[in-house]
């Protein structure tokens, strides 16, 4: 079985724009004005390159049939669309697409993941670019894989919430979200396909779902670009080395100069 995550990096098309609440109801060049700005550009690139491109790597590095797909628009302003490319050039088995304004997201991976399936049973997956995955992800999914009919959803329940409070000040904590997008995937077949973005909303998917309560499988990262508004209630604060120790069992790529990337974030009840 090959395990294929999607990642999107700041997409602004015609058909993506009422996805995110930073776009909905805007032109697609207003849209593009907002996304493409390079103080939004400046945070995703770093959340790409501490987060998500290292978790793509260690995937790729202890599974061989680990894959992903990172979507861009082609005109995608540089130096983040050089930047883009070499991180992805240098991670094994992470494949660039770059989409027109007039692209959607479920139409251009499930044409390229078509191509790479070759016949074999797939997985596809949510990544976003400001989150991480954990070591055992790969082993997990293949595990309640081989119980599953396909078209049959997986949800890992289970992560931390993580967010910077100052210079050295962190929250973390564990957080149960069942359907979120933090590695949900969709078992298929290569004779009948469908890959995780053409179900539609991670909150309204309505196929059958296996719900992993107990592993801890994901990071997403709470800061001031996030597009859905994260409610985030005040949590102790502890510096950077505390949360390395807390989480590098399970998230060995996750380094202190990642958490420092992060930009500040008060939570729910600080003073302002």
């Amino acid at each position: 079985m090959k395990l294929i995550g999607i990642t999107r990096f700041s997409i602004v098309t015609t058909p993506s724009l009422a996805t995110f609440k930073a776009t909905k109801g805007r032109s697609l060049h207003d849209a593009k004005a907002i996304s493409f700005a390079p103080a939004i550009l400046d945070k995703r690139l770093r959340f790409f390159r501490h987060f998500c491109c290292p978790t793509y790597r260690m995937m790729a590095e202890t599974d061989a049939g680990s894959f992903g797909l990172v979507l861009i628009n082609a005109d995608l302003p540089d130096p983040y669309r050089g930047e883009i490319r070499a991180l992805c050039a240098a991670t094994p088995r992470l494949q660039l697409i770059e989409m027109s304004g007039a692209d959607s997201v479920a139409g251009v991976t499930t044409q390229r993941v078509r191509e790479m399936a070759a016949g074999e049973k797939l997985f596809t997956y949510r990544f976003d670019d400001d989150d991480a995955l954990s070591k055992d992800y790969t082993v997990n999914v293949r595990r309640i894989c081989a119980e599953l009919p396909t078209n049959s959803v997986v949800s890992f329940n289970t992560g931390y919430r993580l967010c910077r409070a100052g210079k050295d000040e962190f929250g973390v904590h564990i957080k149960q979200y069942p359907l979120n997008a933090y590695g949900l995937g969709v078992i298929s077949d290569a004779s009948d396909l469908r890959t995780i973005f053409q179900l539609g909303s991670h909150k309204k998917i309505d196929l059958p779902t296996h719900h992993d309560q107990g592993a801890i499988s994901w990071i997403s990262t709470v800061h001031d670009i996030n597009d859905s508004r994260v409610a985030y209630n005040k949590p102790a604060k502890i510096s950077g080395a505390e949360v390395i120790a807390r989480t590098s069992g399970l998230f060995p790529q996750i380094t202190l100069e990642a958490i420092r990337s992060l930009p500040e974030h008060r939570a729910s009840g600080d003073a302002a």
